[in-house]
């Protein structure tokens, strides 16, 4: 899962969009929610069971930001259960690899597609609020495709490191 903001504070910032992508997904392709969506209590009710429902475990890339603004916003109890980022810290814990299209292009031979949303966002600031909608979907699209196909790789590494395997599901993980 992933969502994508206004901006930082999940106290004052709201979600634009939610992407979720199966791992073992033989369609290949992305689930995303509109903000449209998000403002339906009917619809916010079914992501609430898919978000708490103890036999889904959610994989995010950071994910820690992404529940307290389902916590905050809408009273989700969402859970981090697996974390590309943290499986990045864990394996190696120099600096400035840890970043998801970074990873992706490291791990999955992805392109850059973060540059696509320069033009609107150009700040680290900007609010994803002015990207278009068409091009902010894409965007989440390719962030859970490759949080996912992140994941596989960094969970079968972890599985060859008992001690990092350790740190992460007992220290890093667990929120």
């Amino acid at each position: 899962g992933d969502i994508e903001t206004t901006g930082f504070s999940w106290m004052f910032d709201r979600i634009l969009a939610f992407g979720m992508y199966p791992v073992h997904n033989p369609e290949n392709e992305a689930w995303i929610v509109p903000d449209e969506a998000l403002r339906d209590q009917e619809y916010i009710d079914n992501l609430q069971m898919l978000l708490e429902h103890p036999n889904i475990r959610w994989i995010w890339q950071f994910g820690k930001f992404d529940v307290k603004f389902w916590r905050f916003k809408h009273e989700i109890n969402a859970r981090v259960d697996e974390d590309t980022g943290l499986q990045s810290y864990v394996q190696n814990e120099s600096g400035g690899s840890h970043d998801l299209e970074q990873q992706a292009k490291d791990l999955l031979g992805a392109k850059d597609y973060k540059g696509v949303l320069k033009q609107w966002a150009p700040k680290k600031s900007d609010s994803y609020e002015k990207v278009p909608k068409h091009i902010l979907y894409d965007y989440l699209a390719k962030d859970v495709k490759n949080t996912a196909g992140i994941w596989e790789i960094r969970n079968a590494l972890l599985d060859e490191d008992p001690p990092s395997r350790k740190a992460y599901d007992h220290c890093l993980v667990p929120y």
